[in-house]
């Protein structure tokens, strides 16, 4: 529902499409540590949901893009040498207000 999300403007080319405060907590599941990861996500007003097809299958569910956001939470220097994998990093996805949106670990 439209009420669970908080709708935010991105600059054009982006502008055409409904965008929402999206808070993803991404563990690094070696250490358990877990950083919580501020962004946006696209919104479907056909399903009044945000889409979380990027965390689930899409670019931001392998660890190449997961071990970047980690690193990004608290200023890291960013690994981009690192081969890609599956399985370093598990993310639970929620709209700002609160909303649990996508999970992967409890």
């Amino acid at each position: 529902m439209k009420e669970d999300y908080e709708f935010v403007q991105v600059p054009p080319p982006h502008d055409e499409v409904l965008w929402v405060k999206i808070i993803a907590h991404i563990k690094h599941n070696e250490t358990g540590e877990v950083r919580v990861y501020d962004t946006t996500g696209l919104y479907s007003p056909a399903t009044q949901e945000a889409d979380t097809w990027i965390w689930e299958e899409g670019n931001y569910a392998c660890d190449c893009n997961r071990r970047l956001f980690f690193a990004r939470v608290k200023e890291e220097e960013e690994d981009w040498e690192s081969p890609c994998s599956d399985g370093e990093y598990s993310v639970n996805v929620y709209a700002s207000k609160g909303k649990l949106l996508y999970t992967e670990f409890n």
